[in-house]
This record gives C-alpha cells, sequence and structure tokens, in this order.
C-alpha cells in the first residue's frame, strides 16, 4: 500500500545547487497524484515519506536542504506536528505545502505553521498560482518560500503577456513581505533568462537543470556544482 521510492531534483540559484526536492515514485506503475489521492491514510505517508528522505540523507551523508511535499491536512494533524517537532527539527527538511485548497480551519492551519517556524522547521508553499489557490494564505501565514506554479512559467519565452503577469505576481507578493521564490518547471534557456530578468535571485527548477532522480545521482550533481 505505502510500496515507493524517493527521487530528488535539484534547486538551482545563480548556476549552483543550492538545495533539492524529494520527490515520492510509486514502485508500482501507477500516476503519482492516483497513487497519492487514493492513499486511506495521507498523514501517515507523510510521515513515511520524511522518514524515509531523512534516512536517505543520512545514508549518503550529504547536508543539503531538502523540500519534501506534504497535504496541507497533515499541517492541521498533531501527531504530524508533533512528530515534525521532535524528528524533523534540526534536520533540513522544508515541508512543502500541497493539495491546500481545502482547508477548512485556517486558524489552525495558521498556528501550526507558526508553531512549527518557531522550531526553525522552514515552510513552503507549492503550486501558488496553480487553478484556485487560496491567496488569503498568504495573508495569514508569512511562509518562508512561494513557489511558482509551472503554468505561469510556461511560454514565458515566446509570450509576452506571460511575463508581464508572472512579474505583476512576484511584485504583489514581494508587497506582502516575500522574499523567497521557486520557479518550477523550467524547460529553456530562454525560460530562465526571463525569470532571472524578474528576479536575479530566483531560485530554479526544472528539466532544463535535472529530472528527478535517485540520491546517487543528485550526489554526483551536487559535487560538480561545487
Amino acid at each position: 500500500m505505502y510500496e515507493f521510492t524517493m527521487h530528488y531534483q535539484p534547486k538551482i540559484m545563480h548556476g549552483r545547487m543550492i538545495s533539492c526536492e524529494a520527490l515520492l515514485r510509486p514502485k508500482h506503475k501507477i500516476n503519482v497524484e492516483q497513487f497519492v489521492q487514493t492513499c486511506p491514510d495521507p498523514i501517515r505517508l507523510d510521515i513515511l515519506v520524511i522518514k524515509q528522505v531523512m534516512k536517505e540523507l543520512c545514508l549518503h551523508a550529504i547536508d543539503v536542504n531538502t523540500s519534501v511535499n506534504i497535504n496541507a491536512k497533515s499541517i492541521m494533524n498533531d501527531a504530524f506536528v508533533n512528530f515534525c517537532l521532535t524528528e524533523v527539527q534540526g534536520k533540513g527538511i522544508t515541508l512543502e505545502i500541497t493539495e491546500y485548497s481545502d482547508i477548512d480551519n485556517r486558524a489552525l492551519f495558521a498556528k501550526n505553521i507558526a508553531k512549527l517556524q518557531q522550531a526553525k522547521i522552514k515552510i513552503s508553499l507549492d503550486d501558488f498560482g496553480k487553478g484556485y489557490a487560496h491567496s488569503i494564505l498568504l495573508v495569514k501565514n508569512k511562509f518562508d518560500e512561494i513557489k511558482l506554479d509551472k503554468s505561469l512559467i510556461d511560454n514565458i519565452d515566446t509570450d509576452g503577456d506571460v511575463f508581464c503577469h508572472l512579474k505583476y505576481l512576484i511584485e504583489m507578493l514581494r508587497k506582502m513581505g516575500f522574499t523567497k521564490f521557486v520557479f518550477e518547471g523550467v524547460e529553456t534557456l530562454k525560460q530562465q533568462e526571463q525569470i532571472l530578468k524578474i528576479d536575479n535571485n530566483a531560485i530554479l527548477q526544472g528539466y532544463f537543470y535535472s529530472k528527478p532522480t535517485p540520491m546517487k545521482a543528485l550526489i554526483d550533481g551536487w559535487h560538480s556544482t561545487c
């Protein structure tokens, strides 16, 4: 039921890998989204994934900040929050929140985010700009990182309106106090160039740099950029 492996995709800043994202890969050949959505206990799955990532980081003795996707419902679960406070704190793990469109208790969500951040656990908001995303979350929570969805990057190299829309969005987020942005889905040099016109300190992620790979390949890539 919970059979999976982990792949890792680097995050690039100023031409160097500065961190990575851990991505779940089901052992059986089914879609990742389907695997997650049909999981009977997504909170338990989140804990198992984090444990596996920490195990692999320890096994390979690599010290790199690693983002792990978690369901927003986990943030509102006491057992998950306590697990993070006792086992994740200080391990270089960033919690990357996905599936947050149906949060039914924003007050508890904000309270637990603050509790985790007080323990120096970084929180990232994933897929911002994809479909219907709760912009109100940006008012109530000071995320350490905002990840711009690939849909905002597509065609930025060929469509001036896409460029202007992304530039406006980043300006709005900066006015709200956010300073760290990850741009997902970068596939061409031209896309990279356009993004850097908007944010010279952009963190870039996508197939242009690397597909998700097993930990060993990540380590080789890490050493090649040091």
